[in-house]
């Protein structure tokens, strides 16, 4: 797992040279400039990797939204949003669509299909945990607050993301279905058995979970109603 880690990170920094590079001769051609914002010239135009936000990234969505901002922002518009009906919200398949159609682009290897499929099936499912978990370790005010103990859940949101994103990495490089089967089976999977073991999991916890979220929002509102009787009473004792 170690030797995992160790060639996923330098997998990654291959890519991190070569877009730091590229934008750093876009912006000295001055092809990088992209005007002036709260009084600061900026040269981000073409931008297209933030590598400490993909090396510390929470979610699978994060990290996505990080890597390869250009081809990001390509299949946004001409892939995601057109496969949803006008006025509808993000669904499973426009993610597994956008990202098996980044999977084609990639070329026909069975690799970028192990990559991209499995990424997009788990950007699904921590869609999901982030819509039933995540509010619990928030305030329910408008808008939310962090609680103290959310630094837990991001902490541990990041370290497991990018030790999947470390395993997911395999097939990109290895390409071939045999050779990846290898190594995962070294881990004995553990990766994909993550999931089929919490999917289930969140799915029997969920209506718990939706319940102390819909108390904790009640309770909050009837100490706001609380709060603005307390305060009427007060004026009019005033007045």
């Amino acid at each position: 797992m170690v030797f995992i880690e160790i060639a996923g990170f330098m997998t990654r920094c291959k890519f991190y040279c070569v877009w730091l590079l590229s934008e750093g001769s876009c912006i000295l051609s001055g092809f990088g400039y992209n005007g002036i914002r709260e009084g600061r010239h900026r040269w981000d135009r073409l931008r297209n990797i933030a590598w400490f936000s993909v090396e510390t990234s929470q979610s699978f969505k994060e990290l996505s939204g990080y890597w390869n901002l250009g081809a990001n922002n390509w299949l946004r518009h001409y892939v995601y949003l057109r496969v949803m009906p006008p006025g509808t919200k993000p669904s499973s398949g426009a993610v597994i669509a956008t990202y098996t159609t980044s999977a084609i682009w990639h070329g026909f290897h069975p690799g970028y299909y192990m990559l991209f499929c499995i990424v997009g099936v788990y950007q699904v499912f921590t869609r999901r945990i982030r819509r039933i978990v995540r509010p619990l370790f928030m305030t329910t005010e408008n808008p939310p607050k962090p609680l103290p103990w959310k630094k837990v859940y991001d902490v541990l949101g990041s370290f497991l993301c990018m030790r999947i994103a470390s395993l997911l990495t395999i097939p990109f490089d290895l390409l071939f279905f045999s050779r990846v089967q290898k190594v995962w089976a070294s881990v004995y999977y553990i990766h994909i058995l993550l999931m089929v073991v919490a999917w289930p999991l969140l799915i029997l916890v969920e209506p718990a979970l939706m319940a102390v979220q819909k108390h904790r929002k009640s309770a909050s509102n009837d100490k706001s109603t609380e709060d603005i009787v307390r305060e009427l009473e007060l004026k009019k004792r005033v007045m």
